[in-house]
């Protein structure tokens, strides 16, 4: 038996790239072995794994018989598991018997094996990797702005994730995509309608893009007033649409928000703010991150002006995050 880092011969091609169908199931009760030549326990255990998993499949019907080169043994595996035309179910046991008395190092294999027959499917391994692939496609159209395309990738991102789920439950990859909460991630970006008002973007992802001044904005404050200090460790901890780059903004930044023409009333507070409404501030008066000595400055979304006060502050100051939009 080679080392893992050796190249290894294995006397299988595997006539097809994706799995098929699934379209009937065979109960295994298998034994697997290594060949006798002892290295250490976790490979002999996985080589044992995966000679079991090779006589499934062709318990199964399914030829093996071509020689292909593998570099190391999880090249195996994962040929194995995407390209063969049977596949072992999610679910299946593995009983480790350890090494045998003739020194050779055995499991037992129960499951069950689905034969393919008809139109092929793509592995879970290949489907995680197209949604990955339309994911990032989606996020570079939502930084170029380009938010229709975006959320088109995004979209099928999210049908291939409800794909693995339904078609291979219990698989890794299935268990990645809960694990993450993939589809919790990226359906508010499917289902958002993309509002504008005026310069203002909203892309449905908690941002929105002033295309005035190119920075992106949290669509909405923390929520309450906080001191200075609190609201500057708010602004860099947010990660709204996906970004870590979030600050608090300057003076000159949120003076360039203000709006007379425009207002609304948060029912949080009892006056009218005026910006636009894509921009939820619950108070008047979000901080800027201008400081002199104790005192730190925000701005007066009601009157329109500038405003300094102690850091220590809160009662109307709340956090609004902002980043540059490219």
């Amino acid at each position: 038996m080679k080392r893992i880092f050796i190249a290894v011969s294995l006397t299988f091609m595997l006539a097809s790239i994706s799995i098929p169908a699934l379209s009937e199931t065979l109960n295994v009760l298998i034994k697997g072995v290594d060949d006798g030549v002892k290295t250490n326990k976790q490979q002999d255990y996985n080589e044992a794994v995966m000679n079991a998993k090779l006589q499934a499949i062709e318990r199964a019907g399914v030829a093996i018989h071509s020689i292909t080169q593998v570099v190391n043994f999880q090249t195996k595996f994962d040929m194995v598991e995407s390209k063969a035309k049977a596949i072992l179910l999610p679910g299946f046991q593995i009983m480790d018997m350890g090494y045998q008395t003739d020194g050779s190092y055995q499991v037992v294999l129960s499951g069950k094996v689905a034969v393919g027959k008809g139109k092929p499917q793509k592995s879970p391994k290949s489907l995680l990797n197209m949604a990955t692939r339309e994911k990032i496609k989606g996020n570079r159209h939502y930084s170029e702005q380009r938010y229709e395309e975006g959320k088109a990738h995004y979209q099928k991102a999210l049908q291939l994730y409800n794909t693995i789920l339904k078609s291979f439950p219990g698989s890794d990859e299935a268990l990645q995509i809960e694990r993450e909460s993939m589809i919790e991630n990226l359906e508010p970006k499917t289902l958002a309608e993309i509002v504008r008002d005026g310069r203002f973007i909203a892309p449905g992802d908690g941002t929105v893009l002033d295309t005035k001044t190119g920075l992106m904005w949290a669509a909405k404050d923390n929520g309450r007033g906080i001191n200075w200090h609190d609201a500057k460790r708010y602004c860099e901890n947010y990660r709204g649409g996906g970004y870590t780059d979030w600050r608090m903004p300057a003076l000159d930044e949120l003076e360039d928000l203000y709006d007379r023409s425009r207002s609304y009333h948060h029912k949080q507070s009892s006056f009218s703010v005026h910006l636009t409404e894509l921009i939820q501030l619950t108070d008047c008066c979000p901080w800027a991150s201008e400081t002199d000595g104790s005192k730190a400055a925000h701005f007066n979304f009601v009157i329109g002006e500038r405003i300094w006060h102690y850091e220590s502050h809160s009662p109307y100051n709340p956090a609004l995050p902002v980043r540059a939009g490219n």
